[in-house]
């Protein structure tokens, strides 16, 4: 019996559908078959924005390209790749995943290699629609060299809050799904007001 819940567990980790939280790094990859497009720009600084295009790569490997406009009409594109040793199985075991951030070391967070372990926990109940609560511990080594923590707390399957944190910013934000393959995102980080729309693919 417990290697049927073993082999549950594992298949539905595999439709988590992001390897980062807000920006910060997470256990979790990006699932085979899947494409997440996300645009994610300042309501009140409008020469900065980011557009990024993730896939999966394989079963353990995804991959995320990203286009930064950054202030003074600076156009970047950079790339980020990642690793995912073990998924996530809900109340039995961590995921642990490694990685490079911004591999042309041209964005504002610069490049960096990390390491993260995301815990997920069961949760029941009719306010939260029995989506499990998330939280990520892990650290980068580069230009930033920093732990992170990030937490995911689910109030129903579709509306979620989000916070991460490093030695240098936190960052704090409301996630809605109005469908299962489009998120609304709005992010508070330090003096920033974001808002992101991301769409998923699947085939």
């Amino acid at each position: 019996m417990r290697v049927l819940l073993l082999v549950v567990a594992l298949v539905l980790s595999g439709w988590t559908h992001a390897e980062r939280l807000i920006l910060a790094p997470t256990g979790k990859k990006v699932p085979f078959g899947t494409a997440r497009l996300e645009y994610l720009f300042d309501q009140a600084e409008r020469d900065w924005h980011r557009t990024s295009l993730a896939v999966g790569v394989t079963t353990s490997i995804d991959a995320e390209l990203t286009y930064e406009n950054i202030e003074g009409h600076d156009r970047v594109l950079s790339y980020d790749v990642s690793y995912n040793i073990l998924p996530p199985l809900t109340n039995l075991a961590p995921g642990f995943s490694v990685g490079l951030r911004d591999g042309t070391g041209k964005t504002k967070d610069g490049r960096f290699v990390y390491a993260a372990s995301t815990f997920r926990f069961g949760q029941l109940g009719q306010f939260n629609g029995d989506s499990p609560a998330e939280a990520t511990l892990g650290f980068a080594i580069g230009d930033r060299t920093t732990p992170f923590v990030g937490v995911v707390l689910p109030f129903r399957e579709s509306f979620r809050l989000l916070a991460e944190f490093d030695t240098r910013r936190t960052s704090g934000g409301l996630e809605f799904r109005p469908h299962r393959d489009v998120w609304v995102r709005w992010i508070h980080r330090e003096k920033q007001s974001l808002w992101s729309l991301t769409l998923v693919s699947r085939w």
